[in-house]
């Protein structure tokens, strides 16, 4: 999560809030297996579910509290761009990867028409102090977006610096583009061979194995 202060120096978060589309379609109604999307600036496509995809977490106003679903992704390199594609380094951790991803979400019913007018006043999401070992780790407190994005927060009786790790200006350019590519006929909605697991249990990795001599 970036360069973290001692004692609650400062606070970081990540994702695009309400311009998200796994926060605009939080069950995954319209993604799935070979849904195309924008991909760094090209074509890309859904090809599984992500790390940890789990459905059984918290929500409020039909939105994830905590990390839920996940999708693995695939596209041609050779379409992408530098500005929705950059390498990463996080000090004391290591080397990621920066990737624009913007997904067509297809209205169909009422249902559809509220979970994307979802707003960042909306969408919240649990403080953590990740100088606490992960085991106990707990909450401080819960935070909507529109406070995470507002540059201060308060916690512990204390004001504190927020800092997104997810640029908002260029959601919206994605946005924008794969809204233009669509308009165009330069990019077809497509839909999902198959659907994401409704329900799903994230569990530990085993390895068992089993023989006779």
């Amino acid at each position: 999560m970036g360069k973290l202060l001692p004692w609650n120096g400062n606070a970081t978060y990540c994702s695009a809030g309400q311009l998200s589309p796994l926060l605009n379609d939080p069950n995954l109604r319209t993604i799935g297996l070979g849904t195309r999307i924008f991909l760094g600036g090209g074509i890309g496509y859904v090809a599984w579910e992500g790390t940890h995809y789990k459905t059984n977490v918290p929500t409020k106003n039909g939105v994830p509290t905590a990390a839920a679903r996940a999708l693995a992704v695939i596209g041609d390199l050779k379409q992408m761009s530098p500005g929705y594609l950059r390498a990463l380094h996080f000090h004391k951790y290591g080397t990621s990867l920066c990737v624009g991803i913007g997904v067509p979400i297809p209205i169909l019913d009422e249902d559809m028409i509220k979970a994307v007018s979802i707003r960042d006043e909306q969408i919240f999401a649990p403080v953590l102090d990740y100088a606490v070992q992960s085991r106990s780790r707990r909450p401080l407190k819960e935070l909507s977006y529109a406070e995470l994005r507002s540059g201060k927060v308060e916690i512990n009786d204390k004001e504190v610096r927020t800092s997104s790790l997810s640029s908002y200006r260029k959601a919206r350019e994605v946005a924008t583009k794969l809204k233009q590519w669509i308009s165009e006929g330069r990019f077809q909605v497509s839909q999902p061979v198959e659907l994401s697991p409704a329900e799903q249990v994230q569990k530990p990795f085993e390895i068992r194995a089993q023989g006779e001599v």
